[in-house]
């Protein structure tokens, strides 16, 4: 057996009331004394020994016989190992009493799949809930709603519904909670037919709904849209509901409504709380909040007189991220510390926000200064990396930096922020810090990761799938649509840039000829399929070659029965309008949205009005804009720039300038885009002289314009006007040596996160042979690019050293 008590602390003389046992396992985050013998067996744990091998151990050392057969004790061992970083051992040690004949009863598995819960382990929460079946022999109501729980929260939806299948052949009868699950999980899913089908089933069972079944259904109903009966019958529930579940609906209706920028409703929700200087407060930290001017309306409201809400920090963070939407960082700030002047403690949620405040508002060191005093570790080099100024941030209030533990959202907003401001080479040094700190990735956590790399335009969309499947692949992570959201944006930006032309354009021609119409038809590069789930019928083009890194995605959420969302059929509905001008097809995909109880939102309306642009409706256009106004849909920026460019493309100048005057008697102020957009009419027709004018003139709605540019032609004014805008440009073009940069960061990122989080080390002979995989595909690629180069650059003198400095690292 190993021994590894070296790189433990050493023993203590041992325990007093525990002869012969010790202290000495904290290493493992054990603390109940345990026999001196058992630091080799959590080694052998640790080293993938056999399991025959270890029982052997064992069977040989009376103390360890002696201690397994102690059921209290092992069940104390599993809750601390379930608690810990490597929290599968708790499985392990449950397996090794069952060998040694000393099966612990069901509540020893109910206690450890609590801990695992609490830690959002939802695969070992399946593994202990099998572990119970099989060594029991029979399972329970706890447990059953525990593998529920699991099933649901890890995406395995599938599974989830039929889960009412499992409770019957166990003979056992499912409660609320079990139905409230099923409930929960089919509206994450999407899928509303599925969770009528189990609100029917609960009312079979003689369950009838209750408040807090109306409180699940609000606070889970905000991705499909604001629904008024909805919205209605949580409201009416309150009365029903404990002060701290009552504070949970109303903030997250509150979040609808102002997700639909619904101000008048805001304003009735916030006068439900008890303390009435919140609105007062939220109207004293910024002129978005000014209720005064506010008539309340209580259309679709019950009446909620005497009732006591009292708000939390959460009310005042989602006040915050709407103020981000805003563009409003200084109104934020001012909303967290009100907040904590009116002496309410600061949470997670509020803490993250002001991450997103200080890194939009470029004091981002000041966030990094902020979460640096929620570590739980003394260490600060790890945090110090993550900074620009080496003197740090400025200190912040005290109640902001106590008493309010790091979590994973936390990160994953810091995670945000670093990427927009230094790229991608501290993503590994984050990893570590969240390592340090006991806190694990999310999927939340790798859709940033793949949102930052669309934003930038990485080239070559298999890159993606490589991230993403050797980021699920080594945690227990599963691939959703929302990883797939980004992916399929990324492809969607290459065709369209093949096929929709600006009127930059040097070639720029006033339509499309029949070549062009046809060029659509012969690169598909999304195509579509007979199956709406879970892509919304978009498919990888079967000629590309990432088809086949992007089957093990696919394939796992349609094994899942993972339903499309609403951001997927908008890309449909793209796909249909902008690339094929097949706008009526559009249409029927918007239909299919609302038969499934999702509501259109202002991108659905917008990839129509696009559509209708390229065509040549206009009128169509504009008819779609008024029946989003209608729908309580408030026209964008985007829309009106969609038509002033499509109108641009077409050199119909008066057209595109009635558009942008439009656009500003409609309250909305001009962005870089909508300038661009208008100028680009005038350039077009072929007139630059006017163009360049008014871009001199327009320059103001962005910031002053430039004394030194005065004498300037318009392509130096151009190149500068569009620089203004921070954000990196998606049309950023990579060099040789920035790509490769690039692929060698994406790989350290993929090798800190299985370094940290990978649920299992790969050996070193696997290791090798996935390098020896991998060099071979790449050199495959080369030659058939540059077969000349490859040859000369294989037999270089930086190629070998390359290649004896990646086996050096490898047998490390």
């Amino acid at each position: 057996m190993p021994n590894l008590s070296s790189d433990i602390s050493k023993p203590t003389s041992g325990n007093p009331q525990h002869p012969g046992y010790t202290t000495n396992l904290r290493g493992y985050y054990i603390h109940t004394p345990t026999p001196r013998d058992f630091i080799h067996i959590m080694a052998a744990l640790a080293s993938h020994q056999p399991l025959e091998k270890i029982l052997r151990f064992i069977r040989k050392s009376s103390s360890l016989l002696h201690f397994f057969s102690n059921r209290r004790t092992i069940r104390e061992i599993a809750k601390e190992l379930a608690q810990s970083p490597k929290p599968h051992h708790s499985i392990q040690i449950l397996n090794l009493a069952y060998h040694l004949g000393h099966t612990l009863n069901a509540s020893a598995y109910e206690s450890v799949s609590f801990r695992l819960a609490q830690s959002r382990n939802w695969d070992m929460v399946l593994g202990v809930v099998g572990a119970a079946r099989k060594h029991v022999g029979h399972t329970t109501l706890r447990l059953l709603n525990w593998r529920a729980l699991a099933l649901m929260e890890s995406q395995r939806y599938s599974s989830l519904r039929r889960i009412l299948d499992e409770f019957q052949a166990a003979d056992i009868t499912p409660i609320r909670r079990t139905y409230h699950i099923i409930l929960s999980g089919c509206l994450r899913n999407h899928d509303l037919a599925g969770a009528k089908r189990s609100l029917q089933d609960m009312r079979d069972a003689g369950i009838h709904m209750d408040a807090t079944t109306h409180a699940l259904i609000s606070n889970s109903y905000r991705k499909f849209g604001v629904d008024p009966q909805v919205r209605y019958n949580a409201l009416a529930s309150l009365p029903g509901l404990t002060p701290g579940m009552r504070t949970t609906v109303v903030n997250n209706i509150l979040q609808s409504a102002l997700d639909a920028d619904d101000l008048s409703t805001a304003f009735r929700l916030l006068s439900l709380f008890r303390d009435k200087t919140v609105i007062s407060t939220l109207s004293l930290a910024s002129t978005k909040f000014a209720f005064e001017r506010i008539q309340p309306n209580s259309d679709n409201l019950p009446p909620l007189l005497g009732l006591d809400v009292k708000p939390n920090s959460d009310t005042f963070a989602l006040s915050m991220n709407y103020l981000i939407q805003n563009l409003d960082y200084e109104g934020s700030l001012e909303v967290a510390n009100k907040s904590i002047l009116l002496g309410i403690p600061p949470s997670a949620n509020l803490v993250t926000s002001l991450v997103h405040t200080y890194f939009l508002q470029g004091q981002g060191d000041n966030a990094i200064h902020m979460l640096s005093h929620l570590s739980v570790t003394s260490k600060t080099e790890g945090w110090n990396a993550l900074r620009i100024d080496s003197l740090g941030g400025h200190d912040l209030p005290s109640l902001i930096l106590t008493h309010v533990p790091l979590t994973t959202r936390m990160f994953n907003a810091l995670l945000r922020g670093i990427l927009n401001r230094q790229g991608l080479s501290l993503v590994p040094n984050i990893f570590s810090i969240m390592y340090a700190n006991n806190i694990r990735p999310n999927a939340r956590t790798i859709e940033v990761l793949l949102s930052y790399m669309n934003q930038v335009n990485i080239p070559h969309p298999r890159t993606f799938f490589q991230v993403l499947r050797a980021l699920t692949t080594a945690s227990p992570i599963r691939p959703s649509v929302q990883h797939m959201h980004n992916i399929v944006s990324r492809i969607f930006r290459d065709e369209r840039a093949m096929v929709v032309r600006s009127a930059w354009s040097r070639h720029f021609a006033k339509r499309m000829d029949s070549s062009r119409l046809r060029r659509r038809k012969r690169i598909p590069i999304l195509g579509t399929t007979d199956s709406f789930d879970p892509l919304a019928g978009i498919e990888i083009g079967k000629h590309l070659s990432y088809r086949t890194a992007a089957r093990p995605t696919v394939q796992s959420l349609t094994a899942h029965e993972v339903k499309t969302d609403s951001v997927m059929v908008f890309l449909r509905i793209r796909r249909q309008s902008v690339l094929h001008l097949d706008v009526d097809s559009a249409h029927r995909f918007l239909e299919t949205l609302m038969a499934r109880g999702m509501h259109p939102n202002v991108y659905h309306f917008g990839a129509l009005v696009e559509g209708y642009a390229l065509a040549g409706r206009f009128a169509s256009a504009l008819e779609v804009m008024k029946s989003a106004s209608n729908s309580g849909v408030k026209p964008n920026i985007v829309m009106y720039t969609n038509l002033i460019a499509a109108y641009a493309r077409r050199q119909d100048i008066k057209s595109a300038v009635s558009m942008f005057k439009a656009m500003l008697a409609a309250g909305i102020t001009p962005d870089i885009p909508s300038i661009d957009a208008v100028v680009s009419a005038f350039h077009a027709k072929g007139d630059h002289k006017t163009a360049r004018d008014l871009l001199k003139a327009l320059w103001v709605y962005i910031q002053p314009f430039p004394k030194n540019l005065a004498d300037a032609d318009l392509e130096t004014l151009l190149s500068h006007f569009r620089s203004v805008d921070s954000a990196p440009s998606k049309k950023a073009k990579f060099t040789l040596t920035k790509r490769l940069q690039t692929y060698l960061q994406v790989r350290k990122i993929i090798r800190a996160y299985r370094r940290y989080f990978g649920s299992r080390a790969r050996p070193k002979r696997i290791r090798r042979r996935a390098r020896k995989r991998e060099c071979n595909r790449d050199a495959k690629e080369k030659h058939d690019r540059h077969p000349r180069k490859l040859c000369r650059h294989l037999t270089s003198r930086s190629c070998i050293q390359n290649r004896l400095a990646g086996d050096v690292q490898t047998a490390e």
